[in-house]
């Protein structure tokens, strides 16, 4: 388990880096249509959410099969509902381009969003493989 999260949070503080720095290429290359302000802010909220949400489901894994799909199910729904939370208090109280704070975090929704299923799938397939069943609950 705990060597899993570390991989983890290394390859995810890298795309971490990799994703900014594409970021600032782009905004030093002129590209400027997508730059909004609360780009880094946004970036390190979708990295913070990705490594609590990994941590509970590395946790729930260690719990058995049933817990792992509870956990999962409840906790993407859990996301949903704070992105929901931010993208409308955004919208409502900062309201300073809102249309470009949408954009880029619906982009950075969907990267990390892909990032983390890969995760998920990789990690369900070496379930199955292995016949891994986990303490049952």
């Amino acid at each position: 388990m705990g060597q899993d999260l570390k991989t983890f949070y290394i390859k995810l503080s890298l795309f971490t880096l990799v994703v900014g720095l594409v970021y600032y290429g782009l905004r030093q290359l002129g590209f400027t249509l997508l730059d909004h302000q609360a780009f880094p802010y946004i970036l390190i909220f979708f990295a913070l959410t990705t490594a609590i949400f990994h941590l509970g489901l590395v946790r729930a894994e260690a719990r058995g099969n049933q817990l792992f799909v509870r956990f999962y199910m409840g906790a993407t729904t859990a996301k949903l509902l704070l992105y929901m939370i931010v993208i409308v208090t955004y919208a409502f109280l900062i309201d300073i381009d809102t249309r470009l704070f949408l954009i880029n975090f619906f982009l950075l929704y969907l990267l990390y969003t892909s990032f983390e299923v890969s995760f998920v799938y990789r990690k369900l397939t070496a379930m199955k493989q292995t016949g891994k069943s986990g303490p049952t609950q």
